[in-house]
């Protein structure tokens, strides 16, 4: 057992949304001293107390506001009044002098704790409560005459309730609580047993010994598939719009256009679940185009929405054999379910390396989860998650934001030459992965037609069954469709492929990477940390015009070549 003072239970704050489209800021204030501070603006329903507020033993409470993000002129609305933050040790002896209790009103749907001066109807303390009874916050009382009240707010409007005197025992009992120490369990970290997957603690691996690796550099494009994007319900629309139509118009032809103007070759993950399900031939045909221009072709692990009835081992066993070609074969386990077993699989084929993407490494358990360098699964594999770094605030009310090397991240793109450079100075660098997304490529325009979303969904479901019951139907309110491709998103990539074509570090090869004799050099041994770059943020830029608004996508657009 142990003793601390009393503080919040816990650092999060959260609130009912005021309705869409709304900016949110949030107050605190000390109730036993008065200090009011604001520590959050922005558009979330939720936000954390700041370091300095959440071991204070004084009673908390914070306020919500709220305004239109459109109109950024506009006054802030109340939408909850100042509530009050649970802290430990709280306890609400029935009998305790300091707890103050009124009788329940029925319908009542919160209560409100006021106390003041019996002479100057100074207000000391003004807080929401869920019950109709309370503890005193004793920190503003400094005389005895004190008077309070709990008011019940029915049917949104709060009802007034009779003062009553706060008696001299009660401040006193008031302010002995605060002053006491709480007693609380010792915390005892139990690991949860992994349900059929288990891991080897780091320890346990020994890696084969293998060249040890400088930095290097790799893109790796995820290609998979949307279908209810497409303009129409049939596979040849799928492949022409996001894959290929022969001629240089789909998202993985432009993509691959793109790293070629820039004198770069990528490693292209073919979703093969999803590809033969379309077409037998599909995937071949992707992949020889590829290899014939020169870029490397592996296997993408995707959603499996169309994937054959079977164990995972069994389904990759089945991908594997499906794929072009078999000498190094390259995987990327993209997002999805059974992300763990999915890579217990892989390891337990005996596969090199496994690339991972953000998405598919949070899924991960805990000790994968946050790795920012390759790291060793087994003695026989490592996981090459793709890269990211931080940018710091750039003034007091901003955070801390992660960013990933891809192609949705338009400051990652503006910035990648001179974080990847940074980058390769760690020690703990050896591949530096940045993750290129077809499907963002795509020009997504929200239609509302509910006659085209039945006709869509009637089609589907009469000549490709599997697709509808995967769930690729559109809603008869509103839906996305794609409209050829987003010219912002391609000189978006082409802008950050060009600022990557900068970089002197080397390009890695598909051979050095997914060979099982080179593979372990990737992992940085004994280093115990993960490389972490911190870039400072300058003030958010935003750009107005007559037509539409445009963010940082559209301003490195502006400095891309044609």
């Amino acid at each position: 057992m142990k003793t601390i003072r009393r503080r919040a239970a816990s650092p999060l704050l959260q609130w009912r949304s005021a309705g869409a489209n709304r900016q949110y800021r949030v107050g605190v204030r000390n109730e036993d001293t008065g200090d009011k501070q604001t520590i959050y603006e922005g558009f979330r329903q939720e936000c954390r107390l700041p370091p300095e507020l959440r071991l204070t033993p004084n009673q908390l409470s914070f306020r919500v506001e709220s305004r239109d993000a459109e109109t950024p002129d506009a006054p802030y609305v109340n939408v909850q009044p100042f509530t009050r933050i649970p802290r430990f040790g709280d306890d609400l002896a029935p009998h305790a002098p300091d707890v103050v209790r009124s009788p329940e009103v029925a319908g009542a749907t919160a209560y409100r704790l006021m106390v003041r001066e019996s002479l100057s109807e100074d207000v000391l303390v003004d807080m929401v409560v869920d019950e109709p009874w309370a503890l005193v916050p004793p920190g503003l009382i400094k005389s005895r005459e004190v008077e309070w009240t709990l008011r019940p707010r029915v049917a949104g409007t709060w009802r007034k309730a009779a003062w009553s005197p706060l008696s001299a025992e009660a401040i006193e009992a008031a302010r002995e609580r605060a002053l006491r120490m709480i007693a609380i369990e010792d915390e005892v970290r139990v690991r949860p047993e992994a349900e059929g997957v288990t891991w080897p603690t780091p320890k346990e691996i020994a890696l084969p010994a293998a060249p040890a690796r400088t930095a290097h550099l790799a893109v790796a494009v995820a290609v998979s598939a949307q279908p209810d994007l497409a303009p129409d319900p049939t596979v040849q629309s799928v492949v022409d719009t996001q894959w290929s139509d022969g001629h240089g118009g789909g998202a993985v032809d432009r993509i691959a256009r793109t790293l070629e103007l820039s004198n770069l070759r990528g490693w292209f993950f073919l979703d093969v679940e999803l590809g033969d399900a379309m077409s037998p031939d599909i995937i071949a045909d992707l992949a020889e185009r590829l290899v014939g221009r020169g870029h490397e072709v592996g296997l993408y692990i995707g959603l499996g929405l169309l994937a054959p009835k079977g164990s995972i081992d069994e389904r990759l066993q089945a991908m594997l054999a499906r794929m072009p070609t078999r000498a190094h074969v390259g995987v990327m386990l993209g997002a999805g379910p059974d992300r763990e077993s999915w890579l217990k699989a892989c390891v337990d084929a005996r596969l090199p390396a496994v690339v991972v993407s953000r998405e598919a490494q949070l899924a991960l358990p805990g000790w994968m989860r946050w790795r920012s360098s390759a790291f060793a699964a087994s003695p026989t594999t490592i996981v090459l998650p793709t890269a990211l770094f931080l940018s710091t605030p750039a003034h007091a009310r901003d955070r801390v934001t992660r960013h990933t090397f891809d192609n949705r991240d338009s400051m990652a793109a503006a910035n990648i030459a001179a974080v990847v450079d940074n980058m390769s100075r760690l020690e703990a660098t050896r591949l530096i992965i940045a993750e290129i997304d077809p499907l963002l490529m795509l020009d997504r325009r929200i239609a509302v037609d509910a006659d085209a979303a039945h006709a869509w969904n009637s089609t589907l479901k009469q000549l490709l069954p599997a697709w509808f019951a995967a769930g690729w139907k559109r809603s008869t309110k509103a839906y996305a469709m794609a409209r050829g491709l987003s010219e912002i998103r391609l000189d978006l990539l082409s802008g950050m492929m060009q600022n990557l074509s900068q970089v002197t570090l080397p390009w890695a090869r598909w051979s050095d990477v997914f060979d099982p004799t080179q593979a372990t050099g990737w992992a940085p041994g004994a280093v115990a940390y993960e490389p972490m770059i911190e870039k400072r943020r300058g003030p958010r830029r935003m750009r107005r015009s007559a037509v539409r608004r445009y963010d940082d996508a559209y301003r490195l657009s502006l400095r891309a070549d044609a």
